[in-house]
């Protein structure tokens, strides 16, 4: 009977971990998301890694969206001394804040590349257009 007993204790300290981790990681989600849309991100996923191994944080990997939609991929650990107490919340690679003018000069330079390879096309059709109606202009001359 005392086994039992033991079994049921054992088993809902093991219920009750998990219960407080779940709440504690959403908790560290919201953290995260909060931080990255402060320095002007969109978050796209914040996702736990529950076996990372390092002793007292909680680690999650990040995926957020930058200013001219370009997406970028990062670790975030967060101390927490046994789920009790919420320590700094540490970047392994720092958010990436292009400034505004490297970011409009790749999106000049992509606009301008789709710009030249619509122009290339229709040069190309225009020259088969003219070289259509110089040939039905020579038959008419001909006959």
């Amino acid at each position: 009977m005392e086994d039992q007993f033991s079994f049921l204790v054992f088993g809902l300290i093991m219920l009750a971990m998990l219960i407080v981790a779940l709440i504690k990681t959403n908790k560290f989600e919201n953290r995260i998301a909060k931080e990255i849309k402060q320095k002007g991100f969109t978050p796209i996923t914040i996702s736990r890694r529950w076996f990372d191994f390092d002793e007292g944080t909680a680690s999650f990997d990040v995926v957020y969206q930058d200013k001219v939609g370009i997406q970028h991929q990062t670790r975030c650990k967060i101390r927490s001394y046994m789920y009790i107490f919420d320590g700094d919340l540490y970047w392994t690679r720092p958010l990436i804040d292009q400034n505004d003018e490297r970011a409009a000069q790749m999106r000049y330079e992509e606009k301008r590349s789709i710009l030249i390879d619509g122009l290339r096309t229709e040069n190309q059709a225009l020259k088969a257009r003219i070289e259509e109606l110089e040939s039905r202009l020579a038959s008419k001359k001909l006959s």
